[in-house]
């Protein structure tokens, strides 16, 4: 069993980094449990039999396709097969452009609600011209890094095209449409999402559809790769950071996202997010 891993910086400013990752590794040893960062990703996928799933959505990955999550989305990959899984991540933060005037548009704007971007991640199924362009980038940036320093300009120029090839693929719409789940896990989730305060149960769904519980949570553990209530946990714990940043207090976000003991819900953000949701809310605001 083998993993191949590599991650550095390919920001030549002063500002946050921008993260590229190249990662291979025999698909029997991923684990990855539905996760979320406070900053976007931009995954390209080469190889393997996986699917990827992004806040209530799974879709079914082809060579070349691009995937969007942007910051606090709820996303893993779901592995179903024993090839060997390749692909590329480019980390982005709400400010590694930060060195641009304020009269520039950001390269990152499509991660940005307020310059006319996403409010919600996606796959991307590029134009077989696109799609050309976009590997030879990832595909070139990694074969510079190790080249030396002095390619460190070489390789951002390179970013710089990759994301405007991407600008160009969101404004033209080419996202893929979801794959299906089945019919009582898409419901669940669907109706998890719509209310996070007071989700129906695993019990209330198997009622339903007229099947057992624990066929629920069989399916669901299968399609999500955790059970329904660590992933409920995991959800509320990513929308209470999206309310916090957008400037909504502790107990507000305690009490929106379903947690009815405000000294829970701060035991189980530090948990998950590594400071107390108070901490979260006063970095957000520097």
């Amino acid at each position: 069993m083998y993993t191949y891993y590599k991650e550095y910086n390919i920001n030549i400013f002063d500002s946050s980094p921008i993260l590229f990752s190249h990662i291979s590794s025999e698909a029997k040893i991923e684990g990855h449990n539905p996760h979320f960062h406070d900053f976007a990703e931009l995954y390209l996928f080469i190889s393997g039999n996986v699917g990827y799933y992004i806040d209530g959505r799974v879709y079914d990955l082809e060579r070349g396709d691009l995937v969007l999550t942007l910051p606090n989305e709820l996303h893993r990959p779901l592995i179903r097969g024993d090839a060997t899984y390749e692909r590329f991540f480019i980390k982005l933060s709400p400010n590694c452009f930060q060195h641009l005037g304020k009269d520039q548009l950001s390269p990152s704007w499509f991660i940005d609600p307020a310059t006319g971007g996403r409010t919600k991640g996606g796959l991307l199924r590029l134009e077989p011209n696109e799609r050309q362009e976009v590997m030879h980038a990832f595909r070139t940036i990694d074969r510079l890094h190790d080249e030396g320093t002095e390619s460190d300009v070489v390789a951002y120029s390179l970013l710089l095209g990759l994301l405007s090839t991407v600008g160009r693929a969101i404004r033209g719409n080419r996202f893929a449409e979801k794959s299906a789940l089945p019919p009582m896990i898409d419901n669940l989730i669907a109706s998890l999402d719509e209310n996070l305060a007071l989700p129906p149960t695993v019990e209330e769904t198997a009622r339903s559809f007229g099947v057992s519980p624990s066929y629920i949570s069989r399916v669901f553990k299968r399609y999500m790769g955790i059970g329904f209530s660590e992933y409920l946990s995991t959800a509320r714990i990513s929308q209470a950071k999206r309310l916090l940043s957008a400037g909504a207090t502790v107990t507000e976000a305690c009490y929106e996202c379903g947690f009815s003991d405000c000294s829970h819900f701060i035991s189980v953000f530090k948990r998950q997010v590594g400071v107390t949701p108070n901490k979260y809310r006063k970095n957000g605001e520097q």
